[in-house]
């Protein structure tokens, strides 16, 4: 579904076809010169809208928008193209020349083939062959009544669409053979409106259209007859595209008529399956290059072109002076703001002021007061602080107490080393030992070992007699144990500021 073409970059194109019975849509992406299909869509027409445009323009209008819609594509612009046989199309061989020449040159050869006056006909041309080693090119000259291009300008108008480029179905159709050498025969069936073109690599050599009746494959077998009698190089094969493609009894009668193998068409921008037939001239059309000189062909008459660009310039002076008005009426007005805004600061900023320097004059006796308070703080909690943990000291030596009972602990005395004493009695000789394996169980001590242990020396109220059972067995025990040191966190901002007071004082 890709197909080499357009300029480098990326884009999105949009194309839409009004065929005989049904509008079509696609969407294509161009990327690096590679175009690839991405959205389609089509809505129904009741009959052949063409025989009459602009009685049938709502009608148009609103298939347009349908088909988008059902295609989920969101445009402003878009290209479409008029069927081949409404359009007078010769190939004319003229020197070679500057493009602003070629188009005097198109309108001069256009007097020969065109059927209307040139006032009432809007031309185009597409360089088929512009070899340099030649003195001549050969130029594909276009022609169609103005009234056709005004009324489909006006139905696209009415869908809310600019159109960039009017192109004709039959060359559309061409551009399926880029890249391709030898030439095709590509055949468009839309319920008897047929489009068959010739090419090779995207030149068409040899283009026809017709509305018939009759058989179909008749046509394309008289179409082929008189493409021969240009004696140019016969087609390898004949490819189908349009919604009458699908059936195989039509790419048989053409093969029988022609003795050329007929297939449906198949590409790299053609969508996979029968169902993406009847997209192929849109396909083509959305592939086809950006318009430029003598690229490819384009209906949209000169004088609207230049008539939108004087309308964009007019609306782009007209918007620049409206913006030039707002911005003088904003900046008048943010002026005046700015003023009033600026008398009412100063106001503020004298009472603020006072406010502040009020303020201040508070905010140092307070902060005087602080500094002795905090003075004195630091002192007494420098004085009473200790970094033993008591309430544990006290919880392991508890945990730690033989549970026979005749043991009492009499005294207990930690120092700011972390060194931690055990005095007491007991009439168990077996127990100053247990409450020291005791206490190296609880983890909380880093030594513990028995400093002594012998007769009671306690005298008065803890005299050995007041020890409920006590007997002259009773003997006195003291434990020696010495916390362990944890590491200490790093010191915060409170303790920086306490030490930082502290040597202040």
């Amino acid at each position: 579904m890709a197909m080499t073409g357009g300029s480098p970059g990326r884009s999105n194109r949009v194309a839409v076809v009004i065929g005989r019975s049904s509008v079509w849509a696609v969407e294509a992406e161009v990327r690096a010169g590679v175009c690839r299909l991405v959205r389609r869509g089509a809505a129904r027409l009741s009959h052949d809208v063409w025989d009459d445009l602009a009685l049938h323009a709502v009608q148009v209008a609103a298939a347009i928008r349908e088909a988008l819609t059902a295609a989920g594509i969101k445009a402003t612009s878009a290209d479409t193209c008029v069927p081949r046989r409404l359009v007078t199309a010769k190939v004319a061989s003229l020197p070679r020349a500057s493009a602003d020449m070629v188009e005097g040159m198109v309108r001069f050869e256009a007097q020969q083939y065109v059927p209307w006056p040139l006032d009432d006909a809007v031309l185009g041309h597409q360089v088929l062959s512009d070899d340099p080693a030649d003195e001549l090119m050969s130029v594909l000259v276009v022609g169609v009544r103005k009234r056709l291009i005004s009324d489909l300008l006006a139905i696209f108008d009415g869908a809310g669409l600019e159109v960039g480029r009017i192109g004709v179905s039959a060359l559309a159709l061409a551009e399926h053979t880029v890249g391709r050498a030898a030439p095709h025969m590509l055949v468009s069936c839309d319920h008897g409106d047929l489009d068959v073109v010739v090419a090779e690599n995207g030149r068409a050599l040899f283009s026809r259209g017709a509305a018939i009746e009759a058989d179909e494959a008749d046509e394309v077998a008289r179409t082929l007859m008189a493409y021969a009698a240009e004696r140019l190089p016969s087609p390898a094969s004949v490819e189908l595209a349009g919604p009458d493609a699908a059936g195989a009894d039509l790419a048989a009668a053409i093969s029988a008529q022609t003795g050329l193998a007929c297939l449906p068409m198949a590409g790299a921008l053609m969508p996979d399956g029968p169902d993406g037939l009847p997209f192929a001239t849109a396909a083509g059309l959305a592939a086809q290059p950006a318009p430029g000189a003598g690229s490819r062909v384009n209906l949209v008459p000169l004088e609207r072109s230049e008539r939108r660009a004087v309308q964009r310039k007019r609306m782009l002076g007209l918007s620049a002076v409206a913006l030039a008005t707002v911005v003088l009426v904003g900046a008048v007005g943010w002026a005046f703001r700015a003023t009033r805004a600026q008398a009412a600061a100063r106001t503020l900023d004298a009472r603020d002021n006072a406010r502040l320097a009020t303020a201040n004059q508070a905010l140092k006796k307070a902060k005087t007061a602080h500094e002795a308070l905090l003075r004195s703080w630091t002192t007494a909690t420098d004085g009473l602080a200790r970094s033993e943990p008591m309430v544990d000291v006290l919880h392991a030596v508890s945990q730690a107490a033989p549970r026979e009972g005749g043991t009492y602990l009499t005294q207990l005395a930690i120092d700011r080393g972390g060194r931690v004493a055990l005095h007491g009695m007991t009439n168990k000789p077996e127990a100053p030992t247990m409450l020291v394996v005791n206490l190296q169980k609880t983890g909380r001590f880093a030594e513990v070992r028995l400093g002594y242990l012998g007769d009671s020396q306690t005298s008065g109220p803890m005299a050995a007699a007041r020890v409920p059972g006590a007997t002259s067995g009773t003997v006195g025990f003291l434990v020696i144990a010495t916390l362990r040191q944890e590491a200490k966190p790093a010191p915060g901002r409170t303790d920086r500021r306490r030490a930082s007071a502290g040597g202040g004082a």
